[in-house]
């Protein structure tokens, strides 16, 4: 049985994380500082472009990125998100040039990709109602598998980029907490967590090992 506190603790989303890289000075370090107990969930991000676009796959869209440098300009819900960061981090490996246009939200991004602002959205899911309605394409998508709902669009790593970026949240607390207590406090969640408390798609079940693993 866990004693008195062990479980006590916050959910924690990457934000955390993205602290130390975008201010000078930190008062932790999300690496050492917490300690990760389960994981709970995470986004579907992908990148979508209008249907008319002229580009039929994800491919295609960062070859024109290649051809023409600093024109191909693609939309976010904000800068710093892992969206943005996600897809600088693409740029960078496929050595292009690509336009981030920050937006306040998913609802500003996805009208001014509609109205041909912008070149393409990656988004988490937020192009959903278009892409099922035909209005835009999903050209790939960032899990570690392809999504249930979009089985034929497939991932960064089907077409040669070795990223998966959904954004986990979990759990966590303190690094005070023992280590053994760690992997208890993960089996309490799973047995909280069962049917018909949430539903089994919310629930990954795999406890974090460390720190970096959720990272």
């Amino acid at each position: 049985m866990l004693e008195p506190g062990w479980i006590a603790g916050s959910a924690i989303s990457p934000r955390p994380h993205r602290g130390p890289l975008f201010m000078s000075r930190t008062s932790f370090d999300p690496a050492k500082d917490f300690t990760y107990i389960i994981g709970l969930s995470g986004y579907t991000f992908g990148v979508a472009v209008r249907s008319d676009a002229p580009w039929k796959t994800f491919p295609e869209l960062l070859a024109a990125a290649k051809a023409n440098p600093g024109t191909i300009t693609y939309g976010t819900p904000g800068a710093g998100t892992s969206l943005h960061i996600t897809m600088e981090q693409i740029a960078r490996e496929q050595g292009i040039k690509l336009v981030h246009v920050p937006f306040k939200g998913n609802a500003e991004a996805t009208t001014a990709l509609l109205g041909g602002h912008i070149h393409a959205l990656a988004d988490s899911s937020g192009w959903a109602p278009q892409v099922n309605e035909g209005k835009l394409r999903l050209l790939v998508s960032w899990g570690a598998s392809r999504t249930r709902n979009w089985p034929t669009v497939p991932t960064l790593r089907e077409i040669g980029i070795d990223i998966v970026s959904n954004s986990p949240h979990g759990i966590g607390r303190t690094r005070q907490i023992p280590k053994q207590c760690t992997g208890q406090a993960a089996i309490a969640f799973h047995c909280w967590a069962r049917p018909p408390r949430i539903s089994p798609g919310v629930l990954r079940g795999a406890p974090f090992a460390d720190s970096h693993q959720f990272l």
